[in-house]
């Protein structure tokens, strides 16, 4: 025997050369069939699961996929001295990719207030001393026209046949729905994302008042405004013009510097905010604040408990829902900063009216007819 020949016969074992002579084998082929159709199957797969996913976000498509700006949850990173370093979000939180022309793309990139994912190096102080002082500053202008506002006469309005209260609330209407419609128009992109909502990683604090007025769904908005409806009528007969408007952007700015500061504490750097539903929210606390005994009608049906009930259940949600931490995609601290003021205007306000302080439509023990269309019906 001579030895090389064996160690050149061993050598040549499992490759090219070496399969030449023994032929192909049946194992090998069978595994490499089987891991090709894995493959395949696990391309497909994914494939699926990509589908599905751009299906869904297609159907709950916000504000960030139709005009773009502010960054949805994404792998931000901090350079800062905190240490604080954002992972990647989850896929499901990633809009599906949008082919755009070039001039809606420029109006995009403007739109994009944190540039290059990297998450600005701003103290607390930094983030929420601004906004509180531009609630705070909103809080002590709707006081003074609370106490100041006087009506004009009949002659001086711009509809002398329509209630007081009908021509507010579809004054208010017509702002959020042209706010809706404007947040949808590319140059504009920048403004709403920078003045119109609030963003911990880098707030402004004009957004306090701001955000009020950006909605992310035609849904979303048609809801807020069923409420205000429903329940601002009410509270605008009962305490006028002034005193309601002080409640509704009083409520919704220190609604506001609620969930900026929630955000902030909890580092949701990559979280946002918008909506009228905190004001929404004071005008129904002040409502069953003034009311609390007084009954719930929708449209025709009167509901079987007292507006308190209604004022209970509401605010003891959202504390379960914030507090444990639910994942819902409403804005809970939001929700609790506006009922809770808009609960210490109407206790303000029922304090000052039983005192006969002021200029009041509201008389506590007053029994009125109930609003058509929905709201409470007052029994004092």
């Amino acid at each position: 025997m001579d030895p090389e020949y064996y160690e050149g016969e061993e050598a040549d074992q499992g490759t090219a050369e070496g399969r030449e002579r023994s032929g192909e084998s049946v194992l090998r082929t069978h595994r490499e069939e089987r891991e090709a159709e894995w493959e395949q199957e696990k391309a497909e797969r994914q494939a699926k699961q990509e589908r599905e996913e751009t299906a869904a976000l297609h159907s709950t498509r916000g504000p960030l996929a139709l005009s773009g700006g502010v960054q949805p949850s994404a792998a931000l990173a901090t350079r800062g001295t905190s240490g604080t370093t954002i992972g990647s979000s989850l896929r499901s939180a990633w809009l599906a990719p949008v082919e755009r022309k070039p001039w809606v793309k420029y109006y995009e990139e403007q739109a994009n207030l944190i540039k290059d994912n990297i998450l600005p190096n701003l103290s607390v102080l930094d983030r929420l001393a601004p906004s509180l002082l531009i609630a705070l500053a909103t809080v002590a202008l709707c006081l003074y026209l609370s106490q100041n506002y006087t009506p004009p006469p009949k002659s001086a309005r711009l509809w002398p046949d329509t209630p007081p209260a009908v021509a507010t609330l579809t004054t208010i209407t017509a702002v959020l729905a042209l706010a809706f419609v404007a947040s949808r128009m590319p140059p504009l992109w920048r403004f709403f994302n920078k003045y119109c909502t609030i963003v911990p990683a880098l707030p402004h604090s004009a957004s306090m008042l701001g955000y009020m007025f950006r909605h992310a769904t035609i849904s979303h908005l048609l809801v807020n405004i069923a409420a205000l409806w429903a329940f601002g009528l009410t509270l605008h007969e009962d305490v006028g013009r002034g005193t309601f408007l002080a409640i509704f952007f009083a409520s919704g700015a220190l609604g506001g510097f609620a969930s900026l500061t929630n955000k902030v504490l909890r580092k949701q750097w990559a979280s946002y905010a918008y909506g009228v539903s905190a004001a929404v929210l004071g005008v129904v606390a002040a409502t069953c604040a003034l009311r609390p005994q007084g009954t719930l009608q929708v449209g025709s049906w009167e509901l079987p408990f007292a507006s308190w009930v209604l004022l209970v259940f509401l605010a003891g949600a959202d504390v379960v829902a914030a507090v444990r931490g639910w994942r819902t995609g409403v804005d809970h601290w939001g929700h609790l900063g506006g009922m809770a003021t808009g609960l210490a205007a109407g206790l303000y306000v029922r304090r000052r009216a039983t005192r006969g302080e002021g200029v009041m439509t509201f008389k506590p023990a007053a029994v009125t007819k109930p609003t058509e269309g929905g709201g409470v019906i007052p029994t004092g």
